[in-house]
């Protein structure tokens, strides 16, 4: 626990994340880094040498930084964990146990979608991915959607069963 800590940590800064996702795109120099984020040369230096020494990144022999693989995983799994953290509200009132654990792992792949309290706007949304599907419909959700509307008309294209 005492390492999770310390990477929870090391990326709790606002510099150091934005580093690590920077360098998610491409390697990067110092100096490239330090006038991206309007920093100066040592304290890029600094940060990069605290995610080196976590493990986060690398760096090669032309001296540019680059996350490590290790990295990557992480970054990726930060996502799931700042998917929950926007939508707190939601999930302090609505439980997950029922959902396979396969899923909840990747929540973070919503991490681009919005909430939507509304629920008419909520069935439009579903009414247009139906009507533009034409392979295939999958679903998550907790309440019965059988009878809506387009899902006969789906279930004839075939793209939903």
């Amino acid at each position: 626990m005492d390492d999770l800590r310390q990477l929870m940590f090391e990326l709790s800064n606002e510099h150091r994340l934005g580093i690590l996702q920077m360098l998610e795109r491409e390697g990067m120099n110092a100096t490239s880094i330090s006038k991206s984020l309007n920093l100066t040369i040592q304290e890029s230096s600094r940060h990069l040498s605290r995610l080196g020494r976590t493990g986060l990144t690398w760096k090669d022999e032309e001296g540019l930084h680059h996350v490590s693989m290790f990295g990557r995983l992480f970054l990726n799994q930060l996502d799931s964990l700042n998917f929950t953290s926007r939508y707190r509200n939601y999930f302090a009132t609505h439980s997950l146990d029922d959902l396979p654990v396969e899923f909840v792992g990747r929540l973070g792949e919503l991490s681009g979608s919005r909430f939507n309290e509304n629920v008419m706007l909520g069935f439009k949304n579903i009414g247009d991915m139906i009507g533009r599907a034409e392979e295939f419909i999958w679903a998550i959700t907790d309440e019965d959607f059988l009878h809506f509307p387009l899902i006969p008309s789906a279930a004839e294209k075939g793209v939903c069963q």
